[in-house]
């Protein structure tokens, strides 16, 4: 459970940087980001998620080494386990607290993350474009023709789309609504959304869900 919350927060804290900017945690009038820089919006509670993690995988690691033992069991052991599980437990609660906050008001900004996919002027869905030409040309032709679009639109910074409209064997039965289409990311998210669903049905299954509100 803290692996995963701490991968979680990890991911968030990263998503959080100026230069990708997807996501913020949790934010307040009054409140301090930085002593010295008055703009700021720390991750602070992103950091805090995720640094739990540590002490509570050396802790499980602690009580691990409690089990080689001389004869009956002693204190030299016992012992370990009384400072491992306590903070453990602690640790874990902590996280568990933290995450609930920071993903009750999370804010997720949709455009930017959009504008984070558009980056490479269409080079993101080059397997997807890829993929289908394969339908009309074959897997192996439709490799070279997209890998030297891609090539080149990315060596003269140029939009992917451009450089597959432009290519000899690109033929006009590819129309523009279709390449539109290829190179949409929406239409590329494979079976995440139903990943999604399930999870979320899992878990509103357990009653855990219940059992917290």
């Amino acid at each position: 459970i803290s692996g995963s919350l701490g991968k979680i927060g990890n991911e968030l804290y990263n998503l959080m940087r100026t230069e990708i900017n997807e996501i913020e945690e949790p934010f307040s009038a009054g409140k301090i980001g930085s002593t010295t820089m008055p703009h700021k919006r720390n991750p602070a509670a992103l950091e805090g998620l995720a640094s739990l993690t540590a002490p509570v995988l050396k802790s499980a690691a602690l009580i691990y080494e409690s089990m080689h033992v001389e004869h009956e069991r002693d204190a030299m052991s016992w012992r370990a386990e009384w400072i491992a599980l306590p903070e453990i437990c602690i640790y874990l609660s902590a996280q568990l607290q933290n995450a609930i906050a920071i993903l009750r008001g999370m804010t997720v900004n949709e455009a930017r993350m959009r504008r984070n996919l558009d980056m490479q002027g269409g080079l993101l869905l080059s397997e997807k474009v890829m993929f289908e030409l394969g339908k009309k040309m074959g897997k192996q032709t439709a490799h070279h023709v997209v890998y030297e679009c891609a090539m080149q639109a990315y060596e003269q910074q140029r939009d992917f789309k451009e450089t597959l409209r432009a290519h000899p064997q690109m033929d006009n039965s590819i129309s523009d609504d279709e390449l539109n289409r290829w190179l949409d990311p929406v239409n590329y998210l494979g079976s995440a959304p139903r990943k999604v669903d399930e999870v979320i049905a899992a878990a509103q299954a357990s009653g855990l869900l219940e059992m917290r509100a």
